[in-house]
């Protein structure tokens, strides 16, 4: 089933290439989402992969319009991203992280799309839990 559902999101992503790249597809979003939800126990980094397997440097737009705090190291990432998380969101409204574990480049990607929540012009931080592997992986599109 899994890889049913696989070969299904890439035939939806190639045939909404333009618009995921250029629009962050907002409707691929839901779509990926609710079929996650609906048919999977899970896979919170699938998003990613397939939008990764499609634009490499997505992750450059997709966190263009967020400050980003990346958290890091051996032990006590997730402590200290919950801990981050929880002041900010004391005096900022939109407030992304990554809860599900997805500490990996597909899974930060996963994490931005994830975030349809428009504010507007107000500010948004991005408090990213991110593996001691990954991060040059993702520090070189986050800016």
């Amino acid at each position: 089933m899994v890889s049913l559902l696989v070969k299904f999101y890439n035939f939806i992503l190639r045939s909404l290439f333009y618009e995921f790249k250029n629009e962050n597809c907002a409707s691929c979003r839901t779509l990926f989402q609710y079929l996650l939800h609906r048919f999977t126990t899970g896979g919170s980094s699938l998003p990613g992969k397939l939008a990764l397997a499609i634009d490499p440097n997505i992750l450059t737009s997709l966190s263009k319009d967020y400050r980003t705090i990346i958290i890091t190291g051996t032990n006590g990432k997730t402590v200290t991203t919950g801990l981050t998380v929880n002041i900010l969101k004391q005096h900022y409204n939109h407030v992304l992280t990554n809860p599900t574990g997805a500490n990996m480049q597909q899974g930060i990607v996963s994490t931005f799309l994830s975030d349809n929540k428009d504010t507007g012009s107000e500010e948004k931080f991005a408090v990213l839990e991110v593996d001691e592997a990954s991060v040059k992986h993702i520090t070189k599109y986050i800016s």
